[in-house]
């Protein structure tokens, strides 16, 4: 291998110094991305059904869906 394609060489981290922080930061992002979007529709259906419980408890008509 020469040295050329030793610096272009995205798996093995070698190329340059000080880059061990970007793979581990990037690691942590894809990792925790889906979890933060289920967390959030989670959330989102939480908060849906609490103001539906809300709104039938205080004895109005719920809301029609305008789909």
């Amino acid at each position: 291998m020469t040295a050329l394609s030793l610096l272009a060489c995205a798996v093995c981290g070698a190329g340059q110094d000080n880059t061990e922080w970007a793979y581990l930061a990037m690691t942590g992002v894809v990792s925790l991305s889906p979890l933060a979007m289920i967390g959030g529709v989670a959330f989102w259906l939480y908060r849906a059904s609490k103001a539906r419980d809300a709104e039938l408890a205080s004895g109005a008509a719920p809301a029609k869906d305008p789909s």
